[in-house]
């Protein structure tokens, strides 16, 4: 059984291209667009690993990680930033910078799903 990966952003070609990256690499991936869809997948599928997209707002992430943290406090967290800079909450596990590639990413989606 492959590890469940929610994904949560706002930008279609992103989250694409990770949905792709990660199913590639044998986990099972939802996409979710909205808060109520994050929340909605967590209390029904149990994701090992959540994401938060560089595409989300630094309010955004806050307030998605603070939800899965209440929701699922075992489930790993990471947060893929961008040019925007490095501005997380201490309850992400593990942060990204989008830029340095998709192997960064996997590699990072990897261990947290361990």
């Amino acid at each position: 059984m492959s590890t469940t990966v929610l994904i949560y952003g706002v930008d279609p070609l992103l989250l694409e291209t990770r949905r792709l990256l990660l199913t590639r690499q044998g986990f099972g991936v939802v996409l979710t667009r909205t808060l109520g869809e994050v929340e909605t997948s967590i209390r029904e599928l149990e994701p090992s690993v959540a994401i938060f997209c560089s595409s989300l707002t630094h309010e955004e992430k806050e307030e998605a990680i603070t939800l899965s943290q209440r929701l699922r406090p075992e489930m790993k967290k990471l947060v893929v930033e961008g040019v925007t800079g490095l501005r997380v909450s201490a309850q992400a596990d593990s942060i990204v910078d989008g830029l340095y590639g998709p192997i960064v990413f996997i590699d990072a989606v990897r261990v947290l799903a361990c």
